[in-house]
């Protein structure tokens, strides 16, 4: 009886021994289950933040370079009010200097001497245009045979003449605002080269 009694506790002991190294496997791979999920999540929550960071990035960047180019597109639009506010001055400038020199006897003389160099080269009748304030005088002191008829134009052409063939076919502007007008654009890319640091030789 002893005997059995002792075979059973050692059977028992043997069926505990392995359960328990059961249970401690199944706890063991619980555990490192659970570390691999903590792990994963962990990752999950580090790629996550990771993406969420490029798109803030990204989104901070187009922010600011959409900043940028409205400043960038506001100072041009700057840049060329100023151009056209300084063009505009200096033909100011230079108009009221025109409207002064145009009522001097040095103009005069000078007005007569261009009709008639210009003239030169001519071989056939043209009808020669001078200002309203210019006519009086031009018909009191210039004649040619090449001239068949002297007509008046507005005085906004500041100074100068035109010549034009008799059927109105041919036009020369000789005018001041024509000289002006020509010299415009160069003048104006001058002046943005002057305000932006560029050669105006180049």
């Amino acid at each position: 009886m002893i005997l059995l009694e002792k075979k059973l506790d050692i059977f028992n002991k043997i069926i505990y021994a392995n359960k328990k190294k059961d249970y401690e496997k199944k706890l063991l791979e619980v555990k490192n289950s659970n570390q691999n999920e903590l792990k994963d999540y962990e990752q999950k929550l580090i790629d996550e933040y990771n993406l969420n960071l490029k798109k803030r990035t990204r989104k901070a960047e187009q922010k600011s370079i959409e900043k940028l180019r409205t400043a960038e597109q506001e100072s041009r639009r700057e840049l060329l009010v100023l151009k056209e506010n300084v063009l505009q001055k200096l033909f100011d400038n230079v108009t009221k200097k025109i409207l002064d020199f145009v009522k001097t006897d040095e103009y005069k003389e000078k007005l007569i001497k261009n009709i008639e160099e210009n003239l030169a080269d001519l071989d056939y009748k043209v009808v020669l245009l001078v200002l309203q304030n210019d006519y009086d005088y031009v018909t009191e002191n210039f004649s040619s045979e090449k001239v068949e008829e002297i007509k008046s134009i507005a005085n906004n052409y500041l100074g100068g003449f035109m010549i034009q063939d008799v059927e109105e076919t041919v036009n020369f502007d000789y005018t001041y605002l024509s000289k002006m007008q020509d010299c415009k654009h160069e003048m104006g890319e001058d002046i943005h080269n002057l305000m932006t640091g560029g050669d105006i030789n180049e």
